[in-house]
């Protein structure tokens, strides 16, 4: 004959255990009762992480601030070193969708993408000296502390490129400066006139 115990049940305080839930792969709370309780993980922070500390000082002040941190994470790897696959084009992320319990911010449907202009580093392109009688090639001194605004047809977007150096007359120019024999700036399909900042072809201006 079986007896049950004097004590109120009542009085008994659920017992609570940890399991691993199915569907979660987080641990739930099992009470006596069989009920489950999930233990819901704390909501992730909506900020994005600050990659602006990668750029060159330079370029931090001719970027806009919403295009700042897409193009530090994008280009560098880390501070002021660029990533090993270069390429010429580079795109903001794709536009954001609708997203439950946040807001969109306007500044992500008007980001610029940026053209990266570094023959020489990409392609070991030769370069002369345009100013020294007996010809000298010139070698990479690295990227230019600021990036151009281009105007296109349809939009605008950045312009970067690199340093060179000529390591007879220690003169400096830029990978698609007009003064070189032949301008690079044919290479691209369009007339770069920095002297003047007006281009003379229709394809696009330079701010």
């Amino acid at each position: 004959m079986y007896v049950s115990n004097n004590r109120s049940l009542s009085c008994v305080k659920p017992i609570l255990s940890v399991a691993a839930d199915t569907e979660t792969s987080r641990p739930t709370l099992i009470a006596a009762s069989g009920n489950k309780e999930a233990i819901r993980p704390s909501q992730k922070s909506s900020r994005k992480f600050d990659y602006s500390s990668r750029l060159p000082m330079g370029w931090k002040e001719t970027l806009a601030s919403n295009d700042i941190n897409w193009i530090a994470h994008s280009l560098f790897a880390t501070k002021g070193v660029l990533v090993c696959k270069l390429k010429t084009w580079w795109f903001p992320p794709e536009i954001p969708g609708p997203q439950e319990n946040k807001i969109p911010l306007v500044s992500d449907y008007f980001q610029r993408r940026l053209f990266l202009w570094m023959p020489r580093k990409m392609w070991a392109s030769e370069f002369k000296c345009p100013y020294c009688p007996i010809v000298h090639s010139l070698t990479l001194k690295g990227l230019y502390n600021r990036v151009w605004s281009a105007i296109d047809l349809k939009n605008c977007y950045y312009l970067a490129t690199e340093y060179l150096q000529c390591s007879s007359c220690k003169g400096t120019f830029l990978s698609y400066d007009y003064r070189f024999p032949g301008s690079t700036a044919h290479l691209l399909d369009v007339h770069w006139i920095s002297e003047h900042l007006i281009s003379v072809h229709v394809a696009m201006d330079v701010i």
